[in-house]
Formats: structure tokens, sequence, C-alpha cells
């Protein structure tokens, strides 16, 4: 519940030389399997999760513009699907 400009002053002010943790959530699953008790949807064909994907790769896109520069990436957490 911030402003945009809020984030984005949060982005640019991040040091481009220390690295950062990035988690990456895919909240759709083939069934249900309790595995990691998050918000998901169960779906059966592939077309959500690619419409979930390309709008992802454009949120990514957003926040890179965003940010001071190339900041190094130290980890990548992946979250949901089935299992994650």
């Amino acid at each position: 519940a911030f402003p945009e400009a809020t984030y984005r002053g949060w982005l640019s002010a991040l040091d481009a030389s220390a690295p950062i943790s990035l988690y990456v959530h895919i909240p759709f699953c083939r069934e249900m399997c309790w595995y990691c008790g998050c918000n998901m949807k169960l779906v059966k064909r592939e077309g959500p999760l690619a419409e979930y994907v390309e709008t992802l790769l454009k949120e990514i896109a957003r926040v890179r513009a965003a940010m001071p520069g190339r900041v190094p990436v130290a980890h990548l957490h992946w979250g949901g699907g089935t299992p994650t």
C-alpha cells in the first residue's frame, strides 16, 4: 500500500555493487499437494502459467529499469509450483 514512486525510490537507492537475493513465486500447481501451504491455483493446462510468466517478465524488466545498474544476484529462490 505505497505509491509506485516510493518503490522505485527504494530500488534506485540500492548499492549497485551489493549482491541481492531474489524470490520468484509461481502460484500454479498441477495437483493439490499441501507441500508449501501457499496461495496457489490448480491448473491442468499451461496457458495460465504462460500468461503469468509473460507478466512476470514485464515486471522484472520494470524493476530492472528502476535499479541503479547491474546489481549482482547472490541467491535466486523459487517458490510454488508442483512441488517447488
